[in-house]
């Protein structure tokens, strides 16, 4: 991987985190996703990495609600994570992810959610959320996993896990 350095989104950096998501997915729906996140204030984390002054990639973790969890429960979301084409495979999302995920535990979240592929989200820790009890508002079957933070965290909650609104108003 090229020397990068994984810093908190600041805002001369909106622009630039549009750019990464457009390039990256061919099409606008996740660069959607991230700005009515950011205007909504539901960016709880939002990490991007960048090779000098270049921004190559980003990933926010918003708040997902839980039909059925106790009081004090706290669950984000992951994603979207996007990386610039020239600059995929280079290990520049995996190390947003666990960026992500490090700042997660540390601020206290219980579970993180995250829609994608189960063989690349594996590596993180990541498991079919369905055999936990756990079911989202798309129907989603094994894309949609969760990873815990605090032991015993899947065995106390089980419900439908709701995202931000803006993933809908996205259109996903």
């Amino acid at each position: 991987m090229k020397r990068s350095v994984i810093r908190d989104e600041t805002n001369g950096d909106t622009e630039a985190i549009r750019r990464v998501h457009l390039e990256a997915f061919g099409g606008d729906v996740e660069a959607r996703i991230v700005d009515l996140l950011r205007e909504a204030g539901n960016s709880i984390i939002s990490l991007v990495a960048t090779v000098g002054a270049e921004i190559v990639g980003h990933v926010v973790f918003s708040p997902v609600a839980i039909a059925e969890a106790p009081p004090g429960f706290g669950a984000l979301g992951l994603g979207p994570v996007g990386v610039r084409p020239g600059s995929q495979t280079m290990g520049f999302g995996s190390a947003l992810i666990r960026e992500g995920l490090r700042r997660c535990e540390r601020d206290g979240y219980d579970a993180v959610f995250v829609l994608g592929s189960p063989k690349y989200y594996i590596r993180f820790g990541f498991a079919p959320a369905q055999a936990f009890g756990f079911e989202n508002e798309w129907g989603i079957g094994d894309e949609f996993m969760v990873l815990t933070l605090r032991e015993n965290a899947r065995s106390e909650v089980h419900g439908l896990v709701r995202y931000a609104p803006a993933f809908l108003e996205a259109g996903i």
